[in-house]
């Protein structure tokens, strides 16, 4: 890739509040560096891409340890491998999209999209996890996510994570609700262990500089992970501050 590009990217993105409005921030998907473009290239009318993503995950020491940690890696393989359509699509959804095993993942929204209604059907004894918000770093092997640091090898991870953090940070708890049915339902804070990411030519981060090859990441945010929910109509609402608001109206079966 071009990297000289990719870091000019990065360092435009500033710290604290002002790093949640560079980022145009996307609940599901704000890859720190690229967020506010791949918002835009949503709306492409070109035919749809998909990316060719391999990720393995792997559990670790810090905060939300064991399933969330690996969850969390896995989540971004999905929604990367599902062109990011479950962060913008509205209404009847599909939701067993790219979906394996018997946990299954949820799209958060843009931010400042407004309120999002989405309907969908799922099989019972699935669970269900999705981020309330998040964000993920990611680099080149060898090379820091940002750039204020000289990064190790070795100290990758511990780079990635501050670098994902330093959005996450400017939330907090009392910033956020999940509701199932009406009722509250644990958040939790994870980051995800470094990960290796496989993308295609034709990922959908190629609009602006991100080429075919190998990177790792690292993932933080504000999780949420439901037990199989019982057959019939259920509601889960997740709000983020006054910038994310997403509604799924599920039927299980």
């Amino acid at each position: 890739m071009d990297e000289t590009r990719f870091d000019i990217v990065i360092r435009s993105l500033g710290t604290g509040a002002s790093r949640r409005k560079v980022l145009g921030a996307l609940a599901g998907v704000a890859g720190l560096g690229v967020a506010e473009t791949i918002a835009k290239s949503r709306h492409r009318s070109a035919g749809k891409r998909k990316a060719k993503t391999s990720v393995r995950a792997a559990a670790s020491n810090g905060p939300g340890q064991g399933r969330y940690q690996t969850l969390a890696a896995k989540w971004w393989s999905w929604a990367i491998d599902e062109n990011l359509d479950p962060i913008t699509e509205t209404g009847a959804v599909d939701c067993s999209a790219g979906q394996q095993g018997q946990t299954w993942f949820l799209g958060g929204s843009n931010f400042n999209m407004g309120p999002i209604v989405r309907t969908c059907t799922i099989p019972k004894k699935v669970s269900l996890f999705f981020p309330v918000v998040n964000a993920f770093a990611f680099a080149p092997p060898s090379k820091a996510a940002c750039p204020a640091v000289p990064v190790h090898t070795q100290k990758q991870l511990d780079e990635h994570r501050k670098c994902a953090a330093s959005f996450i940070d400017t939330f907090s708890l009392a910033d956020l609700t999940a509701k199932l049915d009406g009722n509250d339902v644990p958040i939790v804070r994870a980051q995800s262990a470094l990960f290796p990411l496989h993308l295609g030519d034709d990922n959908p981060f190629a609009d602006f500089g991100v080429t075919a090859g190998n990177y790792l990441d690292a993932a933080d945010g504000f999780w949420v992970l439901l037990d199989p929910l019982s057959p019939g109509v259920h509601k889960i609402h997740f709000v983020a501050d006054s910038v994310i608001d997403v509604t799924f109206k599920i039927t299980v079966t």
